[in-house]
C-alpha cells in the first residue's frame, strides 16, 4: 500500500513469515501454509525527485546518444556523396583517356602508313 509524502513515495510491504522475507529479497523458499498472519512491513522510501531526475538524466544521455549519431550518419551520407561524384568524375576522365588514347593510336598508324609510302613517290634527287 503505498502512501505519498511530498517527493517521496512509502511502499509497505506485508512480511507473513520468514520465507516471504527471504522470497522478497530474491531467494525462494517454499512456503507450507500460505495463510499466515501479517508479521510486520518491510517500508521502502521512494524518493521520486530522484527517481524523475533520474528519468531526466536517463532522457538527456539517450538524446545525445541519438543526436551524436545523427551527426555521424550526415557526415557518412555526406562523405558518401562526395566519393560517388568522384568515382563519377575519375570514371568520366578515364572515358575521356581512352577515347583520346584510341585517336592517337589511329594517327600514328595514320602517320606510319604515310611514312612507309612516302619513299615510293617522291622522286629522289641527287646533288652533284
Amino acid at each position: 500500500m503505498p502512501t505519498h509524502l511530498n517527493n517521496s513515495l512509502i511502499l509497505l510491504i506485508p512480511i507473513t513469515s520468514e520465507c516471504h522475507l527471504v522470497r522478497f529479497l530474491g531467494y525462494h523458499l517454499s512456503i507450507n501454509n500460505r495463510q499466515k498472519p501479517v508479521l510486520g512491513y518491510i517500508a521502502i522510501d521512494l524518493n521520486l525527485q530522484d527517481t524523475r531526475l533520474q528519468k531526466r538524466n536517463e532522457c538527456l544521455i539517450l538524446w545525445v546518444f541519438l543526436s551524436f549519431g545523427l551527426c555521424i550518419t550526415t557526415l557518412f551520407i555526406y562523405r558518401l556523396k562526395i566519393i560517388a561524384q568522384a568515382t563519377s568524375d575519375l570514371r568520366k576522365t578515364l572515358a575521356k583517356m581512352e577515347m583520346q588514347h584510341i585517336e592517337l593510336e589511329m594517327s600514328k598508324k595514320k602517320v606510319q602508313e604515310d611514312s612507309y609510302m612516302k619513299p615510293g613517290f617522291l622522286p629522289i634527287y641527287r646533288m652533284n
